[in-house]
Formats: C-alpha cells, structure tokens, sequence
C-alpha cells in the first residue's frame, strides 16, 4: 500500500479531535504495548459510525511504517473460544475481601494505600485453563505473550492465555505470520506449556515471585506435577528465576528461551498442550491483590518455610538508589534495637528465605525486596517507607495474604539529590515515624 493510498481520516471529527487523532496513531506505532488504550480512543474519536475508517487508518499505517504487503486482513486477528478448544477448572471461587485499615504513620497518606485501606471488595475467581484440542503456539514478542490456536490452517489467538495488550504485540511482530507459514516453522517445542506471563514484561524480582509464581499453583489444578512442565521465557532467565523453577522442581532444560532479536519463528513454541490460569489476562497485578492467602502459602511451600519464632530485626539496604536516610539520633535508637543492614543484591534466593522468614521486624525503601515478606512468620512487623510522590499498595496486599503487621509512610526528599530522577532518591525518615513504629510491639 503506497503512501497515495492511505485513507483520510473522518471528515467529522474537530481540528482538535482530528491532531488527537494523528498523536494517537503515533503512540500506536511507537509503543504497540498501548495499542488497546490507544484504539478504544480513536474508535470514541470516531463517533461510532466512522469507525472502520479510524482502523483503516491505523491499518495502513502499521503497513506503511513497517515496510509490510497489504495482507488483505484486519488490523485485529480471530480470537479462539477456549471452551471450543479446551477446558476450564475453578479453583478458587469469587468472594468478597475485607481489607484491615492500613496503619500510616506519616501526615501524607501513600495515594494507593489509602484508596484500598479498610474496603471490601470483590476477588474474582480464578480458573485453570487447558487447551488440549488442536494444534497450539506461545510466542513471545516484546518481552510478552501470546497465545495461538490453529484451526483451518489460520492462527487465531486465545485472550485469556495471552498478555493484556495482545493486540499490540500481535501488531507490531504477529502479524508478520499471519498466513500461517511461520507457525509451521517453530524454532522451539513442548509436550506441554505452563504460560505463566501476563502484563510485566522481562518481570524483576517482585513481579516474578508475585505475578508469575502463584500462577502454577493454579496450574496445579490440570497438571499436579509441575516439573513435567515447561517453560518459556523470552529473554535468558536471570539466576533467581532458574532457582525460583528448581525450587518447584522444573530443571534448567525444561525453559525454553527465545532470541530476543530474533524473527517471529524463533520466539514461537508449538505445544501439544498448553496450561495456564486466568490471572494471565486480569486488570490485576498478581493473585495476592484478591488477598489470595493461597498464593502466599504456595509460595512458602515451595521453599519449605517453617514454624518459627523470628529473631532478627532488620533494615533493607539499596546498592544504587533509594536508600532509607536517618538522623543521628535515630540511627542510635536502630543500632540500640539491635537493626542490621542487608543488602538483597549480594544474597542468593535461598539466604532471602532464610533472612525473612527469621526476621520479626522489616523496615525497607519501597523496592522489589519487600516481594519476600511473603516468607515472613505470621505478625512479623513490616515498615515501607515510600518516596515522595510514588506509591503502589502491592506490599499492603501481600502483607493482609500472609498476616503481617504491616505499616507505612511516606518520606521527604534530602537536599542533596541530584539522580536525574526522582524515583531514584534517596528517602529521609523522619524521627517521629520511627518512634511511632518501634513502640508498636507485635
């Protein structure tokens, strides 16, 4: 399609729709993870009754920009009905959750606990999903994943074991095997495939403990034996995610990794079967956010954490940024109650356990460390000190699953940053909070 052939955008649409329009198509294109935001946009843009116009535009585009032949299809693909293709099992039911007021100890309130502090709401239930008629494909694009099923010799793709955004994968890598012909030639093959990714690409520590993880004791459900399953990452996995599967028994040879600047074929597995849960495509983050004590205790199963009486007293220390800064005064009061440094960085999975789970007081920076309080013993203090302008209630749920007396507050920025940004700063404590928690006994 030649650039003469590009559809002009609707005629009814305003000077200010019509340029809202134009940033819209550019944000499809240089950052397809937003496509699905970005088109429920342009389809409100186009008032309704124009818009096959807006996707003709969006079409053409992608086409124009990529260098792609007019493939004669929709910018969207066919979707799969899973109970066509498969199977569903519940294994947890939908229920309503009662949150504890969130104990704040800071004049500010962290903006994301106080909008979940003290509510109900509901938790939805959350299935095992088996596909186990047909022929199936993950592929790994963006760092994310998609889900294919073959049928008639087309792809069409499973929502409900693919990344939210799907569409913009698909847009900007996916779509190159559109006829088919690469799905013929998938590098990688499984007997059976856990999807275990959702909306995190290349996850960090905690959202591979808190979003990934959980996800295959739903799996469970199908396939009790984890360790016949396999795995696919896109990228090479980092030590602790191969620590992370050895502790649920799938060995190294059993994850299957894609080449991250590879064509479509190289980042594609063809499985006779594949496992996954419905947390793959939720609006939520991980199973904890419903106060899933279930993904809590699994966790916790895997690396054989026991009953114990806690003993140590700690503070979460940061090699690069966002360090937890005290006066004096109440740096004396720390070292006096017997507080000892850890640096996460320098510490295997395994020692990470061993520290929580022996820990009965945790104060740490907002960061992906504070993802192992889930190994901590039942009441264990937790402090989560956030920076100036930044808050998530991520740690907040993770704490009410695993019974935790979970605190936080927000921070002040010391005078002396000079991090081009912000998130990076360090974190001045000021002394009341720390008063307020050591003289909450557990």
């Amino acid at each position: 399609m030649s650039s003469t052939d590009v559809p002009a955008p609707p005629s009814d649409l305003t000077a200010a729709e019509l340029a809202d329009l134009e940033r819209s198509v550019d944000v499809v294109f240089a950052a397809p993870i937003w496509l699905r935001r970005e088109h429920e946009k342009l389809l409100r843009l186009a008032k309704h009754d124009c818009h096959a116009s807006v996707a003709a535009l969006l079409e053409a585009r992608f086409v124009e920009r990529n260098g792609l032949p007019d493939l004669g299809a929709g910018l969207f693909p066919s979707v799969a009905n899973v109970e066509q293709i498969g199977r569903k099992t519940e294994v947890f039911a939908a229920r309503l959750e009662q949150y504890p007021e969130a104990m704040i100890l800071s004049a500010e309130a962290p903006a994301a606990i106080a909008l979940v502090s003290g509510i109900r709401r509901p938790a939805p239930s959350i299935d095992a999903i088996a596909l186990e008629s047909g022929e199936f494909f993950h592929a790994g694009w963006q760092k994310l994943g998609i889900t294919y099923a073959l049928r008639d010799g087309i792809p069409h793709i499973v929502p409900e074991l693919s990344a939210r955004h799907h569409e913009g994968i698909y847009a900007r890598g996916g779509r190159r095997a559109w006829t088919g012909a690469a799905f013929k030639g998938a590098a990688l093959k499984a007997d059976t495939l856990a999807v275990i990714c959702d909306a995190f690409p290349d996850p960090n520590y905690c959202h591979w403990l808190l979003d990934w993880m959980p996800r295959f004791r739903v799996i469970q459900a199908i396939e009790p034996d984890v360790s016949k399953l396999s795995v696919f990452l896109s990228v090479p996995p980092r030590k602790f995610q191969i620590d992370f599967l050895n502790s649920l028994g799938i060995s190294p040879d059993r994850i299957l990794v894609g080449q991250k600047d590879g064509g479509f074929s190289e980042n594609l597995v063809s499985a006779r079967r594949i496992i996954g849960s419905s947390l793959t495509n939720r609006s939520f983050r991980h199973g904890l956010h419903g106060g899933g004590q279930w993904a809590s205790n699994f966790l916790r199963q895997a690396f054989s954490v026991e009953a114990r009486k806690p003993s140590l007293n700690i503070i979460i220390k940061r090699k690069k940024d966002r360090n937890l800064v005290f006066d004096a005064i109440t740096a004396k009061i720390l070292d006096d109650s017997g507080y000892q440094d850890v640096y996460l960085e320098d510490l295997d999975i395994n020692k990470q356990v061993e520290i929580f789970s022996n820990s009965a007081s945790v104060i740490a920076p907002h960061g992906a460390g504070l993802a192992n309080i889930v190994f901590c013993q039942p009441g264990t203090k937790i402090l989560e000190i956030f920076p100036v302008g930044h808050s998530t209630a991520a740690y907040f749920f993770a704490a009410h699953a695993s019974n935790l007396a979970y605190f936080c507050a927000v921070g002040s920025r010391p005078g002396d940053q000079t991090k081009p940004n912000p998130y990076e700063y360090d974190i001045q404590v000021p002394s009341e909070i720390m008063e307020n928690f050591l003289s909450h006994t557990p």
